[in-house]
């Protein structure tokens, strides 16, 4: 999973420069030096101005997130001339040859030059794992091969381009395994499997497709859903559950707009029949327009009968937590301004599932993982750590 122009093991990481070394290659890609570093200072190991966004892009930015999506086009542009494109190639090799993370004194990464280098880098496509229950997933793979493994689960009308923004912000010593489960994006489209149980079924071949005797299992919104039935159903199998706005019980209608919505999708889907189901989920806090592009074009993966059968899957599903006790470490990121589901899931989420964690997220609405990545992949990383220990 490496070479010239690629991430050393399919994933790069961001982070800030200020940070304490952790044996990781750290590579510098701001135009200036960090103010208050010495030039030997060992948080840097590398420092590669060129790769940089120039002085004028640079100024013009301002580091508002406003313009960021402007920025990141602006920015694209530059590294596709001669200079830019070696520039990023050199970064690349270097990458490529030793695990290593790109740093930057910005205030957030995620949000700046690093991020977008960290997207080119990470270029990698997708591998496509036959399983046991019959589907084939197209499954994308970041990080330590030999890393604690941690598998993202997407949400019902979602791909795994949804964790887009929030890979690059996870250590590089997780195994992250982020499938397009059944029926959406590269993965197969069957005619059926699309209940909870089946969604858990597959899940549960990917780990033995992958030899993954244990997992972790972070699941936004109806992803985690999935989880919980895998907890449920095989709890030998889970290490612990991240769970991200992720509803406790869904056994109750759709909204009329929303149902009507549903049923009059055609196969397949055009532009506005996805732009109208994103947008009937509201967002509290701004999200760059390049991330919200890349969602609905997602979604226009997505068959109209998929879109169909997963939302009756769900919605007819007994809920895991009133099958049973869920025994796995569980750690549940929750909005203040939950507007999707009733605003007490989580709490009584947390109820069920004994010695779980219920960690709120203030201004945020149901959409957690869009709305608040760096949040949601600190707390992540920080629970599967504290766990390990």
């Amino acid at each position: 999973m490496t070479g010239a122009g690629r991430a050393h093991d399919g994933g790069v990481e961001i982070g800030r420069v200020y940070e304490a070394p952790d044996g990781r290659r750290r590579l510098l890609v701001d135009r200036l030096w960090p103010r208050g570093l010495r030039r030997d200072d060992p948080r840097i190991d590398q420092w590669l101005p060129a790769v940089a966004p120039s002085t004028e892009l640079r100024r013009w930015y301002g580091h508002r997130p406003e313009l960021f999506d402007e920025f990141v086009r602006r920015y694209e542009t530059e590294l596709a001339t001669a200079d830019g494109a070696a520039a990023l190639e050199r970064l690349g090799a270097l990458a490529a040859e030793f695990p290593s993370i790109l740093v930057t004194a910005t205030h957030d990464p995620s949000l700046s030059h690093a991020a977008v280098l960290a997207r080119l880098l990470d270029d990698g496509g997708p591998r496509r794992v036959g399983l046991a229950t019959g589907a084939e997933l197209a499954v994308h793979e970041h990080g330590d091969d030999d890393g604690e493994p941690v598998l993202l689960l997407h949400a019902w009308g979602e791909t795994h381009r949804v964790f887009d923004r929030l890979v690059p912000l996870l250590p590089r010593s997780l195994r992250l395994v982020v499938p397009d489960q059944r029926g959406v994006g590269d993965s197969t489209k069957p005619a059926g499997g699309y209940t909870l149980a089946d969604a858990a079924a597959d899940v549960v071949a990917l780990l033995d497709a992958l030899g993954l005797e244990q997992c972790w299992l972070a699941g936004t919104s109806s992803g985690g859903y999935v989880a919980q039935q895998v907890a449920m159903d095989h709890p030998g199998r889970v290490r612990g559950l991240v769970l991200i706005g992720t509803p406790g019980d869904l056994r109750r209608p759709l909204p009329a707009a929303f149902a009507g919505l549903l049923a009059s999708l055609p196969d397949p889907l055009t532009r506005a029949d996805a732009d109208a189901l994103i947008g009937a989920i509201p967002l509290h806090t701004r999200v760059p327009a390049a991330f919200l592009d890349d969602q609905l074009a997602a979604a226009l993966t997505i068959p109209g009968r998929v879109w169909r059968a997963v939302a009756d899957g769900l919605v007819g599903a007994v809920p895991p937590i009133r099958r049973g006790p869920i025994a796995v470490p569980t750690l549940i990121l929750w909005g203040t301004e939950e507007d999707v589901l009733p605003a007490g899931q989580g709490r009584e989420l947390a109820a069920a599932i004994e010695g779980s964690r219920l960690v709120t997220y203030e201004g945020t609405g149901h959409l957690v993982l869009w709305e608040r990545p760096e949040r949601v992949a600190a707390d992540l990383a920080a629970f599967v750590a504290g766990v390990r220990r």
